[in-house]
């Protein structure tokens, strides 16, 4: 074969590297790996120029071989361009100081080394199928010409010559398209990825996905525009960016504004818009349900505030009705004069006058505890606690709270200390209400033995009725004693 060839092959592999550094640049995502194609360009080129009298001659010379150095950094770190361990950016540099020193590159040894040290940390980092392709051409590359100029005569150096180009030529297609490629299976990633996690920032994400910081994601809110929040904003038409709309079943709910570079694919601008469909969509469908949680919360804690207020409608009936109805009787029979035997049929029936009203006025204050009413809440919680068997610590540091918070508070005190007092045998109990922003919590712990069953009517009735105001109840119980505590917001 003629020199014409390997001038051929040879201007071939240093413009692949050139333009497939342009290629990356125009249509990959990752900046450093173009520029690393176009240093092993630049670079193959300078080390043609060794033929030049004097100092640059000499200086091109020793760059003969360093276009290797970004080859390897490009191969093993692929597709970011950042060493993604320690050991690959050990052997990114060991790999430019072999390419930037002549003599070592020349080593048969040193070079057979440098091609199983980059198939040895490929296998290492589990890349290699993934990047089989750039691996396998660069190892070929390095140890073909090398194990040819080991073995056979010097006769065959032309072939292994050509042979080093034909690999650095694949190697340059298989890079560019791994790097193009890679900006794809990012978009890809990202649909899938918002399918399962699709709360986190669609512009952040498509951002990171296509490489443009600056990319706007808005949608289409009757004849303006808003962004992922639902606050009004507007396109981004400045100079140099270009506006993509985004559709789905031919109407356009979007637009993503961004580098005329990154979307110029369709199969990409496709890729997005499914993925801002996607996230649109759910978007709704969590508003749709937070809506209606926030419907039946409220619905709830309406259900709670009528039976506080029809409780006190019945206390105040049983209060001016049966009861004062009593003592009218009671004061009738205390006004009969003595009549021999029959005197003794009045004394029980004035007793049991007595009874029955003093029974309704105990129904009455159940209904409704007229110590919150009387005192509030820290004054009904210690009169609580001060009818209790054993002796009970109070410490309320609470801001004023809606009533059917305070009922719901003062009911879980009343509950625990009833749960102390029946089951626990303890000798100590304490109640702590603390407010904690806009919620208030509440815990009643005593020193028993324990045992305390979640699942009792009494406690599950309570667990309804802080769940309805949208807070939760727990119970912890073990052999140092019981911990009943409640998390209530104020709804403030």
């Amino acid at each position: 074969m003629g020199p014409f060839v390997y001038v051929v092959a040879d201007l071939a592999v240093g413009t692949a590297f050139l333009l497939g550094g342009l290629l990356v640049w125009r249509y990959g995502r990752a900046r450093l790996p173009a520029a690393l194609l176009a240093l092993a360009g630049g670079s193959w080129f300078i080390g043609n120029l060794g033929g030049l009298p004097g100092v640059a001659g000499v200086a091109a010379a020793s760059a003969t071989y360093l276009h290797r150095g970004p080859l390897l950094h490009a191969d093993l770190t692929l597709p970011s361009g950042r060493p993604r361990s320690r050991i690959v950016l050990a052997a990114v540099v060991l790999g430019y100081a072999v390419s930037a020193v002549a003599p070592l590159a020349r080593s048969p040894l040193v070079t057979l080394g440098v091609a199983a040290g980059l198939v040895a940390v490929t296998l290492q980092q589990r890349r290699m199928t993934v990047d089989v392709l750039p691996v396998a051409a660069l190892t070929a590359a390095l140890a073909g010409p090398t194990l040819a100029r080991m073995l056979l005569p010097a006769s065959a150096a032309g072939g292994a010559l050509l042979w080093y180009d034909g690999c650095l030529l694949i190697l340059a297609a298989a890079l560019v398209a791994r790097l193009i490629r890679s900006r794809r299976v990012d978009v890809a990633d990202l649909v899938v990825g918002l399918s399962v996690a699709p709360s986190q920032s669609l512009r952040d994400a498509l951002a990171r996905a296509v490489g443009d910081p600056a990319l706007q994601v808005v949608y289409v809110a009757g004849t303006g525009f808003v962004d992922a929040r639902g606050a009004p904003t507007s396109l981004d038409r400045g100079e140099g960016r270009t506006v993509t709309p985004l559709s789905r079943d031919g109407q356009v709910f979007g637009f993503i504004t961004h580098d005329p570079a990154v979307l110029a694919d369709p199969v990409l601008v496709e890729a997005v818009a499914t993925a801002a469909a996607l996230t649109s969509a759910n978007a709704r469908l969590q508003a749709d349900v937070e809506r209606q949680a926030a419907q039946v919360r409220a619905s709830r804690r309406r259900i709670v505030s009528a039976g506080i207020e029809e409780r006190r409608r019945l206390e105040a009936e049983l209060s001016l009705g049966p009861s004062a109805r009593l003592e009218r009787v009671e004061a009738l029979l205390d006004a009969v004069p003595a009549a021999g035997t029959q005197d003794g049929l009045v004394d029980v029936a004035r007793n049991q006058a007595r009874q029955v009203a003093s029974d309704l006025r105990d129904l009455a204050r159940g209904l409704h505890p007229m110590a919150l009413r009387a005192s509030g809440l820290a004054g009904a919680v210690t009169e609580l606690a001060a009818s209790a068997p054993i002796p009970v610590s109070v410490e309320v540091d609470v801001p004023e709270v809606p009533e059917e918070v305070s009922e719901t508070l003062y009911y879980v005190c009343a509950e625990g200390l009833t749960n102390v007092a029946r089951h626990a045998q303890a000798r100590a109990a304490s109640i702590r209400l603390t407010g904690e922003g806009k919620h208030v919590r509440v815990s009643v712990i005593d020193d028993g033995a324990g045992g305390a069953d979640s699942r009792g009517s009494g406690l599950r009735g309570l667990a309804d009725r802080v769940q309805a105001l949208g807070g939760e109840l727990s119970v912890a119980s073990d052999h140092s004693g019981t911990c009943l505590e409640a998390w209530v917001p104020t709804g403030s």
